[in-house]
């Protein structure tokens, strides 16, 4: 048995309603309606105060809700997506701004050297980057909402594809500004 379904019939069992529950262990109306409709599930807290309201073991809630233990594992590779996610992404910027520094310092030398170089390693992490993400929402069957960072790492991925399509432009107006 799912556990929204179990803490359903718990809570009728013991006839409390949902913001009665809700009183009961410190949490929102909403959440319990999105745990029994299986929309989300209990954190540990929650689960711990439920055992202990129902008069459960943890065991109990955890085995008849084998989901739970699948959304935990979901969540943590959701996590992971988002860690390396975030990291590419710092890299990325960091790479970017010191390119624009650095070359607005000595723009001669250092387009001469590193100019277009640059810009085809902010692509590849940049590609690289987004098809990692794609390929591991689909590989461990994320949803956006599971893993809100994701969403908007994919976004700021793709406005550094744009400033990248715009840095000759960018690095030309700034040089122009340094030689007047």
């Amino acid at each position: 048995m799912e556990i929204g379904k179990m803490l359903k019939e718990k809570r009728a069992e013991h006839e409390l309603t949902q913001e009665e529950l809700s009183e009961k262990i410190f949490i929102s109306k909403k959440t319990i309606s999105n745990w029994e409709t299986g929309k989300t599930t209990p954190d540990l807290d929650s689960l711990i105060r439920l055992a202990n309201l129902f008069d459960l073991s943890l065991d109990n809630l955890l085995l008849e809700g084998s989901t739970m233990v699948e959304n935990i594992n979901k969540k943590e590779k959701a996590f992971k997506v988002q860690r390396w996610g975030l990291l590419m992404l710092s890299i990325s910027i960091f790479i970017l701004t010191t390119y624009i520094s650095l070359n607005a310092l000595n723009p001669d030398l250092f387009t001469m050297f590193f100019g277009k170089y640059v810009m085809y390693v902010l692509i590849f992490i940049n590609l690289g980057m987004d098809f990692y993400i794609g390929s591991e929402l689909k590989k461990y069957n994320i949803k956006d909402y599971e893993a809100k960072i994701i969403k908007n790492i994919r976004i700021v991925l793709y406005g550094l594809f744009a400033i990248i399509g715009l840095l000759p432009m960018i690095v030309d107006t700034v040089n122009m500004f340094m030689r007047s």
